[in-house]
């Protein structure tokens, strides 16, 4: 099985996926599931929550998404919203502070205050939300920020689970 950073960090570098969180999860879930078909992410989310193959996971458990992860299982989030939904990979490493990142609000630039611990992720976005594009330096919270994360949703892939 690729060892899980290695995909993360060719798929974020893929020349369509610079500006797509659904080309960027796309080329990493084909990295094990390589007959995988693209879905835009609102398609996607719908797809993860009706498969076999991926297990939901507790959104608010952050810990276990992280351990998942550094122990180079596929976890994604993603949430439904139009016209477009977002989605994203959980980066392996440890739980970390959301926040601290510069965004603008009525033409002020602020920095967002952390919201508490969360899983890493990693991302590419179509929209300018600074919280949504990561490399692993942005939690799972930081891309939607705010009331919007009560709708995110994660799965990991069962393939690439550890055993119990």
């Amino acid at each position: 099985m690729p060892e899980l950073k290695t995909v993360l960090e060719a798929a974020y570098n893929m020349p369509d996926s610079l500006r797509s969180c659904s080309n960027f999860v796309w080329h990493v879930i084909q990295a094990y599931v390589p007959d995988q078909p693209y879905m835009v992410a609102n398609d996607l989310v719908k797809f993860l929550a009706r498969s076999a193959d991926w297990e939901e996971l507790d959104a608010n458990d952050s810990r276990t998404m992280a351990d998942l992860a550094k122990a180079g299982a596929v976890v994604v989030g993603g949430s439904e919203d139009h016209p477009n939904g977002h989605v994203l990979v959980v980066y392996p490493g440890d739980v970390k502070e959301s926040g601290g990142y510069a965004y603008s609000s009525n033409g002020k630039t602020l920095i967002m205050r952390s919201h508490g611990l969360y899983a890493r992720s990693m991302s590419r976005a179509l929209g300018s939300w600074p919280g949504a594009k990561s490399d692993g330096d942005k939690t799972v919270w930081d891309a939607w920020a705010g009331p919007k994360f009560s709708k995110v949703r994660f799965w990991v892939l069962k393939s690439t689970k550890p055993p119990k």
